[in-house]
């Protein structure tokens, strides 16, 4: 069970990309 910290952490950096991503895609209109 050596991959689950790293899986974790990658779940971790995916999550977090795909909400910068969706936040950046979802407040277009809010910086209009």
């Amino acid at each position: 069970m050596e991959g689950t910290g790293e899986e974790t952490a990658v779940s971790d950096a995916d999550m977090a990309k795909a909400l910068s991503k969706r936040q950046r895609v979802d407040p277009p209109k809010k910086r209009e």
